[in-house]
């Protein structure tokens, strides 16, 4: 299947890892912040129908993730990578946090995200 989607008209990279038959997840490429733009969706060339709010995306500074620093700086695959920053974790605000992130296309389990 190929599927393409768009953040106001700019292509979010599909991260295949996490995408499924019924679930395409991509990455926000860089956007202007505070405006709220169109997420389109197109499968096979076929343009997905969605006038609904859910069909909308604002990126926003407060949710986004801060990576200070990462070490090491190189190692071998499957090697601890420690990654200091502020990231999505707002206990005021729900129960959002993450288990997982990106280095590169790979992913990255976190293991002891307070220790």
């Amino acid at each position: 299947m190929d599927n393409v989607v768009t953040i106001g008209g700019i292509e979010c990279e599909i991260n295949h890892y996490y995408t499924t038959e019924t679930k395409i997840v991509c990455v926000a490429p860089a956007l202007p912040v505070d405006r709220t733009l169109p997420i389109v969706v197109t499968s096979d060339g076929l343009v997905a129908q969605c006038s609904s709010w859910i069909c909308q995306f604002t990126a926003v500074t407060w949710r986004t993730g801060r990576l200070d620093t990462a070490s090491p700086a190189s190692g071998p695959a499957g090697g601890l990578v420690t990654a200091i920053g502020s990231f999505l974790w707002l206990p005021s605000v729900g129960t959002e946090r993450f288990d997982s992130f990106l280095v590169g296309n790979s992913v990255c389990s976190i293991s002891n995200a307070f220790d």
